[in-house]
């Protein structure tokens, strides 16, 4: 008897693991559907992403100016975002003060929009845990690759390319 309790408890926990691991980033479950979202952009306007996939797909970049992976990665995001016009690029900063994104993003020269997410409603959407964060949405709404790091320019022109069939100067 106490085999089988050992043995009901063992499958027990590895079907909740099991369950677990299938979880879905953003969306309903069982599918990886970016989380619409409308934010207020620095410099005046709106984001959403819904209109916009209506004409491209959306790289989505989660950063902050105090963070230094994300200062590291943002010359390289702006290259491949002025680079491939096919796709629209989005910069949320989290966690940080508007005048500082604004000021950072302006020193580097940033050719994308840039918006602050000052009550986390995109950042708990995407369950945004670090920075940097960056997001592959396919024009369907299809979430095509989520990556918590730092990328480079190579990176992300490669994975534009493979997941959305766009290239460089498209």
């Amino acid at each position: 008897m106490k085999k089988l309790l050992v043995i009901g408890l063992i499958l027990g926990v590895a079907a909740c693991a099991a369950s677990g691991s299938a979880k879905p980033l953003v969306g309903t479950p069982g599918a990886k559907v970016a989380t619409d979202f409308t934010i207020d952009l620095i410099g005046g306007g709106t984001f959403t992403l819904s209109n916009v996939l209506h004409d491209k797909p959306v790289v989505l970049n989660f950063w902050a100016s105090w963070c230094p992976p994300c200062r590291q990665e943002m010359p390289a995001l702006d290259a491949v975002a002025r680079a491939t016009p096919g796709v629209q690029f989005i910069g949320i900063a989290v966690d940080d003060v508007a005048s500082n994104a604004a000021a950072y993003a302006a020193q580097i020269g940033v050719s994308y929009p840039i918006a602050v997410d000052e009550d986390y409603v995109v950042n708990d959407a995407y369950a945004v845990q670090y920075l940097p964060q960056t997001w592959i949405i396919d024009r369907n709404g299809t979430v095509t690759r989520s990556v918590v790091r730092a990328v480079t320019a190579e990176e992300l022109t490669a994975w534009i390319a493979q997941d959305l069939g766009i290239k460089t100067g498209s």
